[in-house]
């Protein structure tokens, strides 16, 4: 895993390649520009060589084009892996990533590998091994550089023709995936949590929860949204086995195919301090008095982070105390 400013971060190139597609200002985005939207992420394919899982497909809709982006936080190329990548079939990965066509030209889709910078030579080296003659995408903090075989696409090819410019790291749009570690995912599940509670909502299904948790989470391939999915519902439950006096799990029932997760507390409906101190008590509960984190440049904070913030630069509370004034 690459260290980039004190981060290690193996989602950082998969956040690049989604942001290239991405039209929202925060980073550069040519692929966007030239048509070019995400359209599934950890998608199984079958191809000439067997079945890869495709991490992250993007589609021109107004010419049929398909873009297959392996994110690579490592320095390694699996041989089989990357043949798969050439050999892909782009009528099979509109039907496997659920595309609608509305354009008549032919299908056509090309893969790509989308690595840190200072892999990008061994990454290189493995794909001429390989006999995979596939496009890079080097991504830096300053630039994008493309290398390797050229794009089929000749708009995108003209887009990296010279190094696309950046500012920073790209946004995470993407936070955790099926191999996060559990306290990644319950950080997120509990800012979803109290989200739903500052909606005054008595109570919230876990697939509610996983949407709020996982913003991409309707992307994914089924076999890595279901397995999100439970990650969440464990999370919650944890964090409800913890925290009793905000939170009671429900487990699936015959009636009730999903299992929900009720609140005891509705801080909305108290008072500004007594609101405030019962957010503050949620946090508690977390182990931490979550605090803003210095993020990198373009990524924005956690929502139970940047919450708590805001309730606690009310004037009436000190930094310390529970609310009471001294």
């Amino acid at each position: 895993m690459a260290t980039l400013a004190g981060v290690d971060d193996r989602l950082l190139p998969l956040n690049a390649f989604i942001s290239l597609c991405t039209p929202d200002h925060l980073w550069p985005s040519p692929l966007a520009g030239v048509g070019y939207r995400i359209s599934g992420l950890e998608v199984p394919v079958a191809s000439g060589g067997g079945r890869v899982v495709v991490d992250a497909v993007a589609f021109r809709e107004d010419a049929n084009r398909l873009l297959a982006a392996e994110a690579k936080s490592g320095n390694n190329v699996d041989g089989d892996q990357a043949r798969r990548y050439v050999s892909l079939d782009a009528d099979e990965t509109v039907r496997a990533a659920s595309i609608t066509l509305t354009a008549t030209p032919d299908r056509s889709i090309q893969g790509v590998y989308v690595c840190f910078a200072e892999s990008a030579d061994r990454i290189s080296m493995g794909l001429e091994g390989a006999a995979a003659q596939l496009p890079i995408l080097a991504v830096s903090r300053d630039q994008i550089v493309h290398r390797g075989t050229a794009f089929s696409d000749a708009n995108v090819q003209a887009e990296f023709d010279s190094p696309v410019e950046t500012s920073g790291y790209p946004p995470r749009y993407i936070t955790v995936d099926p191999e996060s570690s559990a306290q990644e995912l319950e950080d997120l599940v509990r800012a979803a949590l109290v989200q739903e509670m500052s909606h005054s909502h008595p109570q919230v299904s876990v697939e509610v929860l996983a949407q709020h948790a996982i913003p991409y989470l309707s992307m994914y391939g089924a076999k890595a949204r279901g397995r999100l999915v439970e990650m969440v519902d464990a999370a919650a439950r944890r964090i409800c086995e913890s925290d009793p006096d905000s939170f009671v799990y429900g487990r699936r029932t015959e009636r009730r195919p999903y299992s929900v997760v009720e609140f005891r507390r509705q801080p909305e409906e108290a008072d500004r301090r007594g609101r405030t101190q019962m957010y503050q008590a949620v946090a508690r509960a977390a182990g931490r008095r979550p605090r803003p984190r210095r993020e990198i440049e373009g990524q924005e904070m956690l929502l139970f982070e940047e919450f708590i913030e805001e309730l606690e630069s009310t004037p009436e509370l000190s930094e310390d105390d529970d609310g009471v004034d001294e």
